[in-house]
């Protein structure tokens, strides 16, 4: 007996939510397990810091009309990655987005442009024509449709059949509506799929191997009423429907009968016990895999919140999400009721569960038989402002991702092996399956058949087992060394920041004449933080070396030796001491050479009066009085000022004298 597509209108529970990660991830498309043991990323790279690595390559078209990026296309034949935009649909390279840029304009005519604007809609974000939908028609065309300016618009772009020779032309001629194929307003996400020159906005995938029983998957999100008729929150959902449904009778004429509807549940645990949902869908990719019936999905998620702004990737099983549309349903009694689940008879076959891995960079690595063990290699800012993902496009066979938000497109290498450091053991502790230790560097990966001339530890991280033979030098990197002085009484901190989030820090000290290495334990002077030591009231019992020691594993290595002397309180008072005296010894001698030089100048000047050189001498020492003294009290000021007049006087007297 053939199995068909059972007529449901009930809508089905998620039996368990979904975990994720927040902002945007690099994704190691590896099997996926229940939980994550450790959900910190090993590496976390800023924008800059990829772009000092080269692993990443922004899209520089930076004039307004390369703004409201919308879709992408990956053209893998052809290594051509297509990209609609605002009145533009361009057409890049994959090895390289900014070389041999062509692009396509099509803008929305003049009168729907007016029309637009009578609307009262926005003349820059709105009254344009955003491309949004772009599909592989056939070998030498894609299908590109675009709002155009609230009037959608569909039409063939021809890319010829020479591969070498691309051509890249819009048909006018044949441009035809774009109602129910693409959004009249540009800003909600939107996701679609070509099947056979038809157009669904969903994915046609295999359910069994009898192609009569096959089932359209649907994408979307929506605003539904969960808690109460009168309030509507945004969920994301997935739908199903059979391929050969060809609608219902009566009152059902038109309709799908085989219609049912999930919800996607994307959020992180929270310390208090709540979850943070991500319940906003932007966008859908899904991975083939060697069976065509279970692809791996991966969804684009935002927060429906003003406050809290984030993003989040969560992964879906398709056999897992087919068992959730064959387990258990919810419904309730009336529209004032809340949806429960269905006490009845459940439908055959029993229910699944729907369950992800998280995503970052993330590897799963088998540790027995039923046990794996997920570890997140890095957490990447790709773009230099934090904007929301729209579209992420992966090449197989250029090993590139590509990753737009609506003002940007980022191309992304997903290795950067010279970031995990110089030695053997950094790149054995990095895991990472793109990058292995070639005897010199730690480099790209690339399958050989002298396995031995590679090293790389996925399974464990060891590095024990992959560098015990290597030369010391590049075995481990030598650690930094410094010399600290402290003041006694004072705080001291001594700066140790490891490369690796998943290290945990051992303080160690070696005391003056001591071989023995002793480990600091925090108390209520001596605070250990995430970016090093801090020790108060510095002692002299504190001085020696200090070992900041990273463990990862059962491996440890030193990452900075630092030589702390701590200079007591009488040394500090006596060196201040010393070089008051120096500075003051320094002065009087300044002064004294002074004092000659002016009297060898009237001995050897006749016209040089005694007045002038008692004028000059005032002026000198009122100018020294000034400069060394400091804030005084107005009436010392004043005694000083008249004391200052009576002595002038007393040196003019004086040089009448000697003149007459």
């Amino acid at each position: 007996m053939e199995k068909k597509c059972h007529k449901c209108h009930s809508r089905w529970l998620t039996p368990q939510n979904i975990t994720a990660t927040l902002s945007l991830f690099l994704l190691i498309f590896l099997p996926t397990t229940h939980s994550m043991k450790q959900n910190i990323p090993r590496l976390k790279l800023s924008h800059k810091d990829l772009l000092v690595s080269n692993s990443c390559i922004p899209f520089l078209e930076s004039s307004s009309e390369s703004l409201g990026f919308q879709t992408l296309l990956l053209d893998e034949e052809r290594s051509r990655l297509f990209l609609g935009a605002k009145d533009y649909i361009y057409m890049l390279n994959l090895v390289d987005v900014n070389k041999n840029i062509r692009k396509i304009h099509w803008p929305a005519t003049q009168d729907r442009e007016d029309f637009c604007k009578l609307a009262g809609k926005d003349e820059n974000e709105e009254c344009a024509n955003f491309i949004k939908v772009l599909h592989h028609y056939n070998k030498t065309h894609i299908y590109a449709c675009g709002t155009g300016a609230f009037h959608p618009l569909c039409g063939y772009i021809e890319l010829g059949s020479n591969k070498e020779e691309i051509v890249f032309k819009l048909d006018t001629q044949n441009l035809e509506s774009g109602r129910l194929k693409c959004p009249f307003d540009p800003h909600p996400p939107f996701a679609s799929i070509m099947t056979g020159a038809k157009f669904f906005g969903a994915y046609s995938i295999p359910d069994t191997y009898n192609p009569d029983d096959d089932k359209i998957y649907f994408f979307f999100r929506e605003a539904s009423p969960e808690g109460s008729a009168s309030e509507k929150t945004i969920f994301s959902r997935v739908g199903r429907v059979c391929k050969n449904d060809i609608g219902g009778q009566r009152s059902l004429i038109n309709k799908w009968t085989t219609f049912l509807k999930a919800r996607l549940v994307c959020s992180i645990p929270g310390p208090d016990g709540g979850d943070t949902y991500f319940d906003e869908l932007q966008d859908v990719f899904l991975l083939p895999t060697k069976d065509e019936r279970n692809p791996v999905v991966y969804g684009i998620f935002t927060t429906t919140s003003s406050i809290f702004k984030a993003s989040a990737v969560c992964v879906y099983s398709m056999a897992d999400i087919r068992g959730v549309f064959n387990g258990p349903y919810a419904h309730k009694e009336s529209p004032d009721h809340k949806w429960v689940q269905y006490d009845g008879r459940i439908p055959y076959p029993r229910p699944g569960t729907v369950y992800v891995g998280t995503v970052l960079k993330v590897i799963s690595v088998a540790k027995g038989i039923w046990n794996m063990e997920e570890v997140l290699l890095e957490e990447l800012q790709i773009f230099k402002n934090p904007s929301p993902i729209t579209n992420i496009e992966l090449s197989i066979k250029q090993h590139q991702l590509y990753i737009t938000s609506p003002d940007g497109l980022v191309q992304l290498s997903p290795h950067r092996c010279d970031t995990y450091g110089k030695a053997c053991t950094d790149c054995c502790l990095a895991r990472d399956p793109y990058c292995a230790w070639d005897g010199n560097a730690c480099s790209r990966y690339i399958p050989t058949l002298k396995r031995r001339s590679r090293r790389q530890d996925v399974k464990n991280g060891d590095p024990l087992t992959q560098c015990w033979d290597v030369d010391d030098k590049t075995v481990n990197e030598a650690p930094e060394e410094k010399v600290i002085f402290g003041v006694e009484s004072n705080s001291t901190f001594l700066e140790c920041v490891p490369k690796s989030q998943q290290a945990s820090i051992r303080w160690f000290i070696q005391h003056t004449g001591e071989e023995r290495q002793e480990e600091i334990t925090s108390d209520d002077r001596v605070i250990k933080t995430e970016y090093g030591l801090l020790i108060r009231s510095l002692q002299k019992k504190d001085s020696g070396t200090y070992y900041c020691k990273a463990q990862e594993h059962t491996f440890i290595h030193t990452l900075v030796k630092l030589s702390v002397k701590v200079i007591e309180n009488e040394q500090m008072e006596q060196t201040q001491k010393m070089e008051e005296d120096e500075a003051r010894g320094r002065e009087l001698i300044t002064e004294s050479r002074l004092r000659y030089k002016d009297y060898l100048q009237l001995l050897s000047s006749p016209t040089f009066s005694m007045d002038e050189y008692c004028e000059q001498m005032w002026h000198k020492e009122k100018k020294r009085q000034r400069n060394k003294g400091g804030a005084k009290w107005k009436h010392v000021q004043e005694i000083k000022k008249s004391r200052n007049r009576r002595h002038h006087e007393q040196r003019e007297r004086h040089a009448r004298i000697l003149s007459a």
